[in-house]
């Protein structure tokens, strides 16, 4: 379970032209992947499942990423502790 998440530019560009139905089915489904990492139910639309791909894979990219850098600060703050005491 993540507290935040990155909301790219290019999420909104693959989910602002579908009907508001849709929309909010995909805001939902990126939103519950993003922050509990739970995966949608099967989408009606094949073109909502391959956006849906699309952004869940920018999501864990974002994620491997963040988690690399918070675990440098980690180090970090380890490392400082060391050399104060």
């Amino acid at each position: 379970m993540r507290e935040s998440f990155l909301f790219r530019r290019a999420y909104w560009d693959f989910i602002k032209d579908l009907p508001n139905e849709r929309q909010l089915k995909m805001i939902t489904a990126v939103l519950n992947f993003a922050l509990d990492n739970i995966n949608p139910p099967k989408f009606e639309n094949e073109k909502d499942s391959l956006a849906f791909a699309c952004i869940a894979e920018m999501i864990k990219i974002d994620n491997k990423r963040r988690d690399k850098q918070l675990g440098r600060i980690q180090q970090s703050k380890i490392l400082l502790d060391k050399t104060n005491r």
